[in-house]
């Protein structure tokens, strides 16, 4: 399953507000229809979360949580990547649980 993630960021700093969505087409059409707006919106996203802000005072960003687990697994490769090019080895702590 992927969710979409309508995402306002406030130009002046401050909490982002994020909306999700089940389906594609409708947070795209969201997007779309709300990146050129100057007024204050308000609107459902599909889980029931009501949502308001200017789109004028923020920058608008649309992903999914498929991009997000792909960016996530490619950080984490160059992450490795640079640790091992660096010789830096991840050290334990006497009783950790983490293997």
């Amino acid at each position: 399953m992927t969710i979409w993630v309508l995402r306002f960021a406030p130009y002046e700093g401050g909490a982002t507000v994020d909306a999700y969505f089940l389906n594609e087409t409708r947070a795209k059409a969201l997007f779309g229809g709300f990146k050129e707006s100057d007024i204050n919106v308000e609107f459902a996203d599909d889980f029931g979360i009501m949502v308001s802000y200017n789109p004028i005072r923020g920058m608008l960003i649309l992903t999914n949580t498929d991009a997000s687990a792909q960016f996530n697994k490619a950080l984490n490769d160059a992450n490795h990547d640079a640790a091992r090019k660096f010789g830096i080895v991840p050290r334990m702590n006497v009783g950790s649980t983490v293997q």
